[in-house]
């Protein structure tokens, strides 16, 4: 490994960005059957149908944002 290190020392901006993508996607990852569960348990049971339609739409735009 420290024979390689001279040679990635110029990429070490880019390989850092590469670690905090990495970790952003495998929270995303993580995150996204937390707030399906969250979506279906609480999005899809409200009573009035106006209110569950605002719910899925809040619950989409936080997914997906």
């Amino acid at each position: 490994m420290r024979g390689l290190l001279p040679f990635l020392r110029p990429y070490r901006g880019r390989i850092a960005l590469a670690i905090v993508f990495l970790v952003l996607a495998a929270v995303s990852t993580l995150v996204f059957p937390v707030a399906l569960k969250s979506l279906i348990d609480q999005g899809l049971v409200a009573a009035d149908p106006g209110a569950r339609v605002m719910a899925l739409r809040e619950h989409f735009f936080a997914l997906f944002a």
